[in-house]
């Protein structure tokens, strides 16, 4: 990984921290090289995009949320009684 300091070189040959070999910075670097195709859609797009499953796909997601904190509530509680 490179980082870049914008400092001038004055400063640091001042300073006498110039030391190793120094990497010249191209800001072209930092613009997306790539560009996605058109109608190409992520892996986790989702497909079905009506109110049922919308509100299908909510239901699931609390439901999970619901199990995983009633599991935690007696993992909390199992470890009170044992202690």
């Amino acid at each position: 990984m490179k980082i870049f300091i914008p400092m001038p070189d004055d400063v640091l040959i001042e300073r006498r921290e110039l030391i190793g070999r120094l990497v010249p910075f191209n800001p072209d670097f930092l613009a997306q090289s790539v560009r996605p195709k058109e109608g190409c859609k992520p892996r986790n797009w989702i497909s079905d995009n009506d109110y049922e499953t919308a509100c299908e796909r909510l239901n699931a997601q609390r439901k999970a949320q619901q199990a995983n904190h009633q599991l935690a509530i007696r993992d909390h509680q199992k470890d009170f009684v044992a202690a």
